[in-house]
C-alpha cells in the first residue's frame, strides 16, 4: 500500500476498513457520508445497506473528492500491479473484502459482522470469515482493558 498512489491508496485502506466491494467504494458519494456511518444506495444483491466507519476510512473519505474518477478494471489492474510489485501472488482486489471481514470476526459476534459486511444470512458470511485459533487467542484471554481474563 505504501507504493501506492492516488486515489488507489485511498481505495484499498476503504475496502479493508469496511468490507466494501469495489463497486459499492467508487459509487460513494460525500452525501453518503453521515457522522460515523455510510449509506450504501446499491449493493450487489440490489438492497441499500449503512456500513459502520472506522476513524481512519472516515479520514480518507473526507479527504478525497467522491466519486473516485477511477474506472473498476483500472482499480483491478492497478491492485494487481501493485500486488506482484510487493510479491504478492494470486492475490484479487476482492480479497481486501475476505481479510475485512475475517479480521472484524475477531471483536464482532455474527450478527455485528452481517452489519458490516452485508450479508443477510450467516451462511452467506460464513464463506467469508477465515479464523484459525491463533486469532482467538488474545480474545479469549485478555478482556477489553487488556487484562488477563479469570475463567471461573
Amino acid at each position: 500500500i505504501d507504493t501506492a498512489t492516488e486515489p488507489m491508496k485511498s481505495i484499498i485502506i476503504i475496502a479493508y476498513e469496511c468490507c466494501l466491494r469495489r463497486s459499492e467504494i467508487l459509487r460513494i458519494k460525500q452525501d453518503d457520508i453521515k457522522g460515523f456511518v455510510l449509506n450504501v444506495p446499491l449493493t450487489k444483491s440490489g438492497h441499500q445497506r449503512d456500513v459502520p466507519l472506522t476513524l481512519r476510512a472516515l479520514k480518507v473519505l473526507k479527504n478525497n473528492s467522491l466519486p473516485f474518477k477511477i474506472t473498476a478494471s483500472a482499480v483491478s489492474h492497478s491492485f494487481q500491479r501493485l500486488c506482484i510489485k510487493g510479491g504478492i501472488m494470486d492475490c484479487r482486489f476482492h480479497d481486501l473484502r475476505h481479510t475485512c471481514v475475517s479480521r472484524w470476526a475477531r471483536i464482532l459476534n455474527p450478527n455485528e459482522l452481517r452489519i458490516v459486511s452485508g450479508h443477510r444470512t450467516l451462511s452467506q458470511l460464513s464463506r467469508y470469515v477465515n479464523l484459525k485459533a491463533r486469532d482467538l487467542v488474545e480474545r479469549i484471554n485478555f478482556d477489553q482493558q487488556g487484562k488477563v481474563r479469570r475463567i471461573k
